[in-house]
């Protein structure tokens, strides 16, 4: 929690540049959830013979430029975010680091202080530019899609939305699990800067003592130690996306055993439907993304 609230004091600077990022992000979200009910009142239309072609594809058109806009500003925006509060921070530690004695930079080694320049930076970088903003944008969405199936037929979307904690309990599991992954990746990439380092360092002495063989095999032992710790989490990761899809395709069955009874029965239009399977796929992807998210913030 320490880290956390030091990590959050150095972008504090940046807290009304953030602001106006999330008013971005959040206009940009409202749009999005907007243009299943431009469709869905489209196909109602057409179906009513009551179909203003013109006025549908000018509301499409100028929705879809307006979320093209907002999209590339907010991009630009959590890049150059990003890349300031890397800079400042690698600026800082670069200070620190040069204030310090000679017993400290041995204590700390070398590659230690070099991984936490590139590598940690890098994870920082990475929860500002996407941690915040993306975080911010699936809450939205979540709720947004949440209100949207409510609002469209409350009785289908409470059953909908009975998904969405068995998701996030697939995900919290998943990601526990990951965590001790990451560590232990974080740990051999040390140990892989330190060979390498003691390779480029010490290159004319390998070469005095002949123990090129000896070098090369310790390059090997962790580099092939870094190769089963990523393949072990794609191994994890490979399970997932099959599970979300089973779990994706079964609401949509739902929605259309469910919403063809409704709409024989003057309950439901083929509009709604539509709107119905947009939302389920606006409701699960920020859940995956959150997931994610959350896991380059622990990291």
């Amino acid at each position: 929690m320490k880290v956390s609230n030091k990590i959050f004091r150095e972008i504090k600077r940046y807290l009304p540049f953030l602001v106006g990022l999330l008013t971005i992000a959040l206009i940009n979200n409202g749009l999005n959830l907007w243009m299943p009910k431009i469709t869905a009142g489209a196909i109602d239309s057409f179906t009513g013979e009551n179909f203003k072609l013109t006025e549908v594809i000018t509301k499409m058109v100028l929705i879809s430029v307006i979320i093209f806009i907002f999209a590339v500003g907010q991009s630009f925006l959590q890049t150059f975010l990003s890349e300031s509060v890397s800079r400042d921070l690698r600026k800082k530690l670069v200070n620190k680091i040069s204030d310090q004695n000679f017993s400290f930079v041995t204590k700390m080694t070398p590659e230690k202080l070099l991984t936490i320049l590139t590598s940690d930076v890098d994870n920082i970088k990475q929860a500002v530019s996407m941690g915040l903003v993306q975080v911010f944008s699936a809450v939205v969405m979540i709720v947004g899609s949440a209100v949207m199936l409510l609002t469209t037929n409350s009785k289908l979307g409470g059953m909908i939305l009975l998904v969405v904690p068995v998701v996030a309990i697939i995900f919290a599991n998943l990601f526990g699990r990951i965590r001790s992954f990451f560590k232990r990746a974080q740990a051999v990439l040390d140990r892989l800067n330190k060979v390498i380092k003691e390779n480029i360092v010490a290159a004319a002495l390998v070469r005095i003592v002949n123990s090129q063989r000896k070098e090369i095999e310790k390059f090997n032992d962790q580099n092939s130690q870094a190769k089963e710790l990523g393949l072990s989490i794609m191994r994890l990761f490979s399970g997932l996306i099959p599970i979300i899809g089973l779990i994706a395709n079964s609401t949509v069955i739902l929605i259309l055993l469910m919403g063809g009874k409704l709409i024989l029965n003057n309950e439901f239009t083929v509009g709604d439907l539509t709107a119905f399977n947009t939302y389920v796929a606006m409701l699960i992807f920020p859940i995956i993304m959150l997931g994610y998210i959350s896991n380059i913030i622990n990291r």
